[in-house]
């Protein structure tokens, strides 16, 4: 039988676990939006054609890779903050 302290670490990791696994997922979502974004401001710039969707497409790339660099900092920030030394997160 476990102590009671075992199950209550067991609860807390799951509830970050969680938290990360969310993160985790926002990122991918940015990542795709990211992608999405360079491969057509890309075919734009093959094309030749002058818009300025470009721009605009160029400062939202900017944004998602902002935005990238917190949440790779949040989720570096929470594991480190509930698992130290990297065991389970």
């Amino acid at each position: 039988m476990q102590p009671v302290g075992h199950i209550a670490g067991i609860d807390g990791r799951a509830g970050v676990r969680d938290a990360l696994t969310e993160l985790h997922a926002y990122r991918l979502v940015l990542d795709g939006e990211l992608e999405r974004l360079e491969t057509r401001i890309a075919g734009l710039d093959r094309s030749g054609e002058k818009s300025d969707d470009v721009g605009e497409l160029a400062r939202r790339c900017t944004e998602i890779r902002a935005q990238l660099e917190l949440l790779s900092r949040m989720i570096t920030a929470l594991r480190a903050g509930r698992d130290p030394a990297g065991q389970y997160l």
